[in-house]
């Protein structure tokens, strides 16, 4: 939390500011087909004074903050989240920033009145009652808001798909973990095959994502009702592999929302075992 603020005034800038020389590194769908995040412009020597902008460093393995063109990076490895400058021959895989021209004053409620009304008017519903249902509605709120959407390639049930697999995977599969030199190995089953072929849909397209990330080597292959992921990296990775388990590796990343939103907008396709495209998986 505490990068927070410049990362909202980022996305805030639309209303704040006129921002120009607009710049991108990277290409965003190019990545979730490929699966590649090597870096595309080195941190350490970006030249973009005023700028302010968002990134992820290559690899995957941290967030960047453009602030009035100072670059700052926050890693994953980090539990705090603190924000730091680039290590000299960092990289981003992918990155957006604009030069401000123009700032605007925006007026700000008063906050004294914001807390006497808190006390008499009941807060809005927030609470969606379903997580899956969430994230569907949070995808669908973000299509509605861009005037560029490709309706003709949007797919919502292709998401609710992926996300009963994720269900499944998540809550119903066995997991037999297997150490190994480097990390472990673990065997994903079931014997409901419907819970066999969310497995499937899942785990090799995870480990094709997502190999390389943190350091550390994922490959997938077949087994009877179900899946192998495998996951190795050097002495250090051994322990933190062992330790998340399964479904700890599923989730490393920062890749989750973007594949629902590619899922979503028909990219990245995942043949699933109804016949429906998956656009992308997890």
């Amino acid at each position: 939390m505490k990068h927070a603020l410049p990362t909202l005034l980022i996305f805030a800038l639309p209303g704040l500011a006129t921002a120009q020389d607009l710049t991108a590194h990277g290409n965003f769908r190019h990545m979730m087909h490929s699966g590649g995040t090597s870096g595309t412009v080195a941190l350490d020597t970006l030249d973009a004074p005023s700028a302010w902008g968002v990134g992820a460093t290559a690899g995957l393995r941290g967030e960047i903050v453009l602030r009035d063109g100072e670059v700052l990076v926050s890693r994953g490895s980090d539990p705090e989240a603190r924000l730091a400058a680039p290590e000299p021959g960092e990289e981003a895989a992918i990155l957006a920033h604009g030069t401000v021209a123009d700032w605007h004053a925006v007026p700000l409620p008063d906050p004294a009145e914001d807390d006497a009304g808190a006390m008499t008017t009941p807060a809005d519903p927030r609470e969606a009652g379903q997580s899956a249902f969430a994230a569907i509605q949070e995808i669908v709120a973000h299509l509605m808001a861009d005037p560029d959407t490709d309706w003709a390639s949007v797919d919502i049930e292709a998401l609710r798909q992926h996300l009963v697999d994720m269900d499944n995977v998540t809550l119903r599969a066995r997991v037999e973990t297997q150490p190994v030199d480097g990390g472990a190995r673990f065997v994903v089953t079931s014997d409901d095959p419907t819970v066999t072929a969310s497995i499937r849909a899942m785990v090799p397209a995870h480990a094709a994502t997502m190999d390389g990330v943190e350091g550390w080597h994922l490959s997938a292959e077949p087994a009877e009702g179900g899946a192998i992921l495998t996951a190795t990296g050097n002495d250090e990775a051994e322990p933190r592999i062992r330790g998340l388990g399964f479904i700890g590796l599923m989730t490393v990343g920062m890749h989750h929302p973007a594949h629902h939103l590619a899922i979503a907008t028909g990219q990245a396709p995942h043949a699933h075992h109804d016949g429906h495209q998956h656009r992308a998986q997890d």
